[in-house]
């Protein structure tokens, strides 16, 4: 999987190729898209692109259970794979959803695709390859999978000592360190 994703310039541009023009501003790196010509029936596809995430929402007729939306998590990989998606938007690819319970992700851990109950909130909101299942997340483990636990260490590792006019001063952190528990 490559490192970098598309772009929202090269999203941009992908989506007037294939007709679609923006519907509104782009909101929470999320981008809006509608079919610039929708077929005789005048409901335009609707497509969200949520950048950051891979997600993508479209909203189109359905021929039995008529204009719905469809989710889609981590639904694209590059370009090409998004290219895929305006130009047919009904295309499967075994990634949507109608509804959230129904929602998949790969665990980063055990790699298992598994439902949105099989994680803890923090851990679903941090994306497709990034979020650990409960199952993992109470599994344990060493080196650098295991929990970290609030320790004095860890607090006084952050502490910092100030000398002014030859008083000493300790000032303890009041913010969450990125690296320590």
């Amino acid at each position: 999987m490559p490192d970098e994703f598309p772009t929202p310039l090269e999203i941009k541009a992908l989506a007037e190729d294939y007709g679609y023009v923006e519907r509104r501003s782009e909101v929470s790196y999320t981008l809006y898209f509608r079919e610039e010509k929708p077929e005789k029936d005048g409901q335009p596809i609707l497509i969200n692109i949520f950048y950051t995430t891979r997600g993508i929402m479209t909203k189109l007729p359905h021929p039995r259970q008529g204009y719905n939306e469809m989710w889609r998590r981590t639904a694209y990989d590059s370009l090409e794979s998004l290219a895929m998606l305006f130009e047919d938007p009904r295309t499967h690819t075994g990634k949507g959803y109608r509804q959230a319970k129904n929602a998949l992700s790969g665990c980063a851990k055990c790699g298992m695709q598994k439902k949105k109950k099989d994680f803890s909130p923090a851990q679903w909101k941090k994306g497709g390859g990034k979020s650990i299942c409960k199952d993992c997340s109470s599994s344990g483990g060493s080196g650098e999978d295991q929990v970290l636990r609030l320790t004095t260490e860890a607090l006084e590792q952050h502490n910092r000592l100030t000398i002014k006019n030859e008083n000493k001063t300790l000032e303890r952190r009041q913010f969450n360190c990125p690296v320590c528990p």
